[in-house]
């Protein structure tokens, strides 16, 4: 009798031992997702401050192509963010499989996809 108490104790420590580890994980992964979440949107809004300027004339060549250069750069690297923005939601998918939480349903992740693709339209038009 002792010898299947002893099974039983063991397995429930075993069970706490399980949910413990996958309640840390889950831990580390919303931390993760909210420390990528702020990176995204701190970019955001450093490009939204470089492209929300009206572009000034260029009078020479060389100061065009430097404009040139500069737009294309920022559409490059928004374009880069896509992928960022793209493993964002896919991880907020799976963190509101496991938690629920508000924060991570397709609604809350619609207002970053918004924002991310108004700057990604204006940076193609200009």
């Amino acid at each position: 009798m002792q010898k299947i108490y002893m099974n039983k104790n063991n397995s429930f420590l075993l069970i706490c031992d399980i949910n413990s580890s996958t309640l840390e994980s889950v831990i580390s992964q919303w931390n993760d997702y909210v420390e990528r979440k702020n990176q995204l949107e701190q970019w955001m809004e450093s490009v939204d401050q470089k492209i929300e300027h009206p572009l000034q004339p260029q009078p020479g060549l060389k100061e065009k192509f430097v404009l040139l250069d500069h737009l294309q750069s920022i559409l490059s690297e928004a374009e880069d963010h896509t992928r960022a923005l793209h493993r964002l939601i896919v991880k907020s998918r799976e963190l509101y499989e496991k938690t629920e939480d508000e924060s991570f349903k397709d609604t809350a992740q619609e207002e970053l996809k918004t924002q991310f693709n108004d700057i990604m339209t204006v940076a193609k038009v200009r």
